[in-house]
């Protein structure tokens, strides 16, 4: 130990000498060794920034107090972190509020501050309802619920703070005012955050006072228990047995064992963590790895002289691996740090990014030291095998100036060879439909560890096509065949890089295949209908004023009450509801996927519906026969039986009413894909639905014709759906655009970020092998070689890094690939959906080995300095 001290002290400034000498190869392996780690660290902290815990909402929530409570009226069972809970009873109504707040202020020995939920229009902005808020924001405890970013909180009646997506067009501002429905104006004091630190896009918040006194609909009250004491969990258990339904600041930050029923998560997440940090450093290693063994090569003279001098190889090998912790450790905490800066611009006042919502702006210094940390332990492995072969170099060999080529241990190939081997056994059976998908993706990584081994005798093998190729590629493979130990490891990092990719690219393009063949239209592309919900006056009225020249077609509906569908003369053992039979057109029949089973309307109304019928069938359908799309199991007579049943099956009427049917053709219109859209199981006439007592009602309207996306935009500004339409709260609006898809970016991302790491690897490669090349250089130079011949070829050096590596990643990454499509896509019966990303493939293969290219012969150097060759 006491000579291990002195001789790491050494070391370590020797390379801190060899560092600062050599600042431009120096920096190339610290970008090597930093950027992983920067992309880890950006990663770690979009996931932590992503993932809003409860604890995190607790001032949103419920602002500075102890707890916030709802009373739910009977007992009320919940966890601790109030996410999952039932009650039996009925919510208070709006005029029972002050009774409720004074049971809980007797049952806390709290001071109790009263906050309402509910919904208003704005007269102001037309068309448009907000959610609002409305509670005493001049006391303490109110602090907290809304997150200023400009202005105060309201202190009079007549102030309002509104959400920052209500002021997405920038007309509201401070000291602005908007009207409510009813005529009340309120004035901008506040523009914010309100209720969450999360706040959903989709719906616009206020905050008032009380006195405001706005015509809110949809109220629900909500109690903050404000006192000292933190509420308890045994408090909260009492307070449920009293009917409230309570969320506790001290339960949720240091939950019980026994209150939270929530999963603790599982090993799925560990596992993909620990994929994720191996992959980090497998490509630290083989980016950084010929880095060393270039700047290794190039103070071979220099680490002979410590040989010269008595030094042994173990001190050769400490001063090599010293100048890579030091490196690493530079580079890793550096890395780390950008990565923290690059996520906090990125974060910079973004709640909203890649379509997903993000919290307060969090990272981890735990995670980041792990990130340093394996970015040092890579940077010293990358290290190892240069150090190593220099170790053992002949002193005389080495001062003489002569350029020793490492050869590759005959072994090598073998152990490569059985690490495949494992991998394909790993992946294969993590393709198994019981087992998890990171089972493929670290059978994947053995793959790819056991083809790093193997790539120096492919290169050697692939180098036997040079005689066929150009001379600048004749001299590049050959190079790069002579030069495995600082090819291979580059050619690997591209491999890796594109085996990912390619992994991911044909996984996710084979799920979004099958959700495209999957999509079943519910109409022609571009109609839009209404589900009413319970006030069709309304919508009506409300649509034909906005739409004056539409038509709007209502269908009655069996929304209320379903009726079921009969076969005649059947018993209820035998299964008797009854289904038409549908031919698909394309070899298949089947059940038609309806939304509703039965409807009434007349010839003129299936018209504008999309259903034509013949005149014999207008006919029928007057005479009060029904039409179903397929005639199955009707009986002699082509008869259905019809029953009110309820949601459970039961019937409401115990007598069935016989109805003769005639077949129709019930399609709504042709659709770009697919099976048609059937309108209905069974169509009757409105007379014969009141002849029968059947319930129907108006519950869908089709608007005329096809519909922009303005008027969309129009109409969304009044019928919003889940509960937040302002015509009817339980009214949506359903616009048939076809397939969507959604994650289209994800592929362009992926080439992008495959783009990137190929030219990374290739380029820094290149770099690399241009600068190990440069007495190749010299002797080009001495006979008389241009800077375009230069040019050319370090072009030819990327172009065949390049190909290689991405030939290799797209045949490693394919396998892992297909098999992970294959587990997302797996049906019921065991089939499932390959689609390969052939854009992604051409990207990879081809435009970006061109553009490394391209960038390697546009911006190498063209002074050479001639090399002193000294004689054997």
């Amino acid at each position: 130990m006491n000579r291990l001290i002195p001789a790491w002290r050494a070391s370590l400034r020797l390379a801190v000498r060899s560092i600062t000498r050599a600042k431009g190869r120096s920096t190339l392996v610290a970008l090597m060794v930093g950027a992983p780690v920067a992309l880890a660290v950006v990663l770690a902290t979009l996931f932590l920034t992503q993932d809003i815990s409860p604890n995190e909402n607790i001032p949103a929530r419920m602002g500075s107090t102890q707890a916030v409570a709802r009373f739910l009226g009977g007992e009320v069972g919940q966890d601790g972190n109030a996410i999952n809970f039932s009650w039996a009873g009925n919510e208070l109504a709006a005029s029972e509020s002050d009774a409720a707040a004074l049971k809980l202020a007797k049952l806390t020995d709290a001071s109790i501050i009263s906050l309402t939920r509910g919904f208003v229009t704005l007269e102001s902005h037309p068309l448009t309802g907000v959610d609002v808020i409305e509670s005493d924001f001049t006391r303490p405890g109110t602090d907290g619920i809304i997150g200023l970013k400009q202005g105060r909180v309201p202190s009079a009646a007549d102030e309002v703070v509104i959400s920052q997506n209500l002021n997405e067009d920038g007309t509201l501002g401070l000291g602005s005012s908007i009207t409510t429905e009813g005529g009340v104006k309120l004035k901008v004091v506040g523009i914010g955050d309100i209720g969450s630190i999360v706040p959903d896009p989709g719906s616009a918040v206020i905050a008032v006072l009380p006195s405001s006194s706005i015509p809110m609909s949809r109220r629900t009250s909500e109690f903050l228990i404000d006192r000292l004491a933190p509420v308890t969990w045994e408090q909260v258990q009492g307070l449920n047995k009293a009917g409230f339904f309570v969320e506790s600041r001290a339960v949720i930050n240091d939950p019980p064992r026994d209150a939270t029923q929530s999963a603790q998560g599982s090993n799925e997440g560990v596992a993909v963590v620990r994929i994720v940090i191996a992959a980090i450093m497998i490509e630290v290693i083989l980016l950084a790895g010929p880095a060393f063994a270039v700047g290794v090569r190039r103070q071979r003279r220099e680490l002979a002289l410590i040989a010269a001098a008595g030094g042994s190889p173990r001190d050769i090998r400490r001063v090599v691996i010293a100048q890579a912790l030091v490196l690493g450790l530079a580079a890793s905490v550096v890395g780390a740090a950008v990565g923290v800066v690059i996520s906090r611009l990125i974060f910079a006042g973004n709640s909203q990014l890649f379509g997903m919502s993000f919290g307060p702006f969090e990272w981890s210094l735990p995670l980041a030291l792990l990130a340093i940390l394996l970015g040092s332990m890579a940077a010293a492995i990358a290290a190892y095998a240069p150090a190593r072969q220099v170790s053992r170099e002949p002193l005389t060999t080495v001062l003489a100036g002569r350029r020793i080529e490492a050869g590759g241990r005959a072994g090598w190939p073998i152990f490569g060879f059985v690490v495949v081997i494992i991998g394909l056994l790993l992946t294969f059976n993590g393709a198994r439909p019981e087992n998890s998908d990171t089972g493929i993706a670290t059978g994947a990584i053995f793959v790819v560890v056991g083809v790093v081994f193997i790539i120096p005798a492919l290169i050697r093998f692939v180098a036997r096509l040079a005689p066929a190729l150009p001379l600048p590629l004749r001299l590049a493979l050959r190079d790069t065949a002579r030069h495995t130990s600082r090819s291979a490891p580059a050619i690997a990092a591209v491999m890796a890089a594109v085996a990912g990719i390619v992994a991911l690219g044909v996984g996710s393009t084979s799920d979004e295949q099958q959700r495209r063949e999957d999509y079943a239209f519910s109409r022609p592309v571009n109609t839009a209908v209404i589900n009413v919900g319970s006030d069709y006056d309304a919508v009506k009225s409300k649509v034909s004023a906005m739409f004056p020249s539409r038509t709007l077609a209502p269908l009655l509906t069996d929304a209320q009450a379903r009726i079921r569908i009969e076969k005649p003369d059947c018993s209820d053992e035998e299964g008797c509801e009854w289904f038409p039979m549908i031919d698909f057109g394309n070899g298949s029949s089947g059940s038609a996927d309806v939304s509703s089973s039965v409807v009434a309307a007349d010839a003129l109304t299936l018209k504008a519906w999309g259903v034509i019928l013949t005149s014999a069938q207008s006919e029928a359908l007057k005479a009060g026969k029904g039409l179903v799309p397929g005639i199955n199991e009707t009986g002699p007579g082509q008869t259905l039986n019809l029953r009110v049943v309820d949601n459970n099956g039961e019937a409401i009427k115990a007598a069935a009413q016989t109805i003769g049917v005639v077949k129709a053709d019930l399609g709504m219109g042709p659709v770009p894909a697919g099976t048609r859209p059937i309108l209905a199981n069974l169509i009757v006439s409105p007379e014969t639905a009141k002849a029968f007592a059947l319930p129907l009602t108006a519950q869908q309207v089709l608007i005329s014709g096809t519909v922009s996306a303005a008027e969309v935009k129009l109409l969304s500004t009044v019928i919003k759906g889940n509960g937040q339409s302002l015509i009817d709260p339980s009214s949506q609006l359903d616009v048939e655009r076809g397939y969507h898809n959604d994650d289209s970016f994800i592929v362009i991302l992926l080439a992008v970020v495959g783009g990137v790491a190929v030219l990374i690897g290739t380029l820094s490669a290149t770099g690399l092998a241009l600068n190990d090349a440069r007495p190749d250089f010299a002797t080009l130079n001495a006979i008389g070689a241009t800077p375009s011949t230069r040019r050319v070829m370090a072009a030819a050096q990327a172009l065949t890094i390049g190909v290689l590596g991405v030939a290799m990643g797209l045949i490693i990454g394919l396998l892992p690939g297909i098999l992970a499509a294959r587990s997302l896509t797996r049906d019921e019966t065991g089939g499932s959906i390959v689609q390969l990303p052939w854009m992604l493939f051409a990207i990879l293969a081809i435009v970006v080995p061109l553009l490394a290219a391209g960038a390697s012969g546009l911006f190498i150097r063209n002074n050479t300095v001639t090399a002193r060759r000294l004689a054997d």
